[in-house]
C-alpha cells in the first residue's frame, strides 16, 4: 500500500484481494469463499450499471465453488 496525499490510498492487486478475504473471513461469516480466493486466480474491476445505477466493484474467481446456502 502506499498514498500520495492525506486523500488518496493506492492498494495492490494483492493487498485488496487480502482484504476482501479478511472481510469475507471476519464480517461476512464466509471463510470458505476467503478459502476460494486464496487458491484461485480472481479478476477485479468496477463496472458501471446502466441507466443512473450506481457502479459496483467486481470479482470474478476462477474455478467454481459450491455454495453451501
Amino acid at each position: 500500500m502506499r498514498t500520495t496525499s492525506l486523500k488518496t490510498i493506492y492498494f495492490t492487486h494483492k493487498e485488496l484481494k487480502i482484504a476482501i478475504q479478511d472481510f469475507l473471513t471476519h464480517r461476512s461469516g464466509r471463510p470458505d469463499l476467503a478459502q476460494h480466493m486464496t487458491n484461485s486466480a480472481c479478476e477485479m474491476e468496477w463496472t458501471q450499471k446502466s441507466g443512473s445505477g450506481p457502479s459496483e466493484f467486481l470479482i470474478a474467481v476462477d474455478v467454481e465453488v459450491e455454495d453451501p446456502r
